[in-house]
């Protein structure tokens, strides 16, 4: 998201990708809990960038759901609108 770019990459300087971003990561955090309020944010961003919402796919945006399942790592709309959005 652009809000959140330069912090981002202020983060990765000096990182590699053959290491985990972070030094310690507790595994309690629950990450799809993090995935959906990306996803939740991330479309909202993409509804301002184009200016409006088709609402055509299950009350969202298919052309809109296609980048944010891609995003996510998914390639099926479905995923997206019943494990992050709802």
């Amino acid at each position: 998201m652009k809000d959140y770019r330069e912090s981002v990459k202020e983060m990765l300087i000096g990182k590699t990708t053959d290491k985990p971003s972070f030094d310690r990561y507790t595994k309690k955090i629950d990450n799809h809990a993090f995935r959906g309020e990306y996803a939740r944010n991330r479309y909202k961003e993409l509804v301002q960038e184009k200016g409006s919402d088709a609402n055509d796919y299950r009350g969202y945006d298919s052309k809109i759901l296609r980048i944010l399942t891609k995003d996510l790592g998914h390639n099926r709309l479905d995923v997206v609108v019943y494990h992050y959005l709802r």
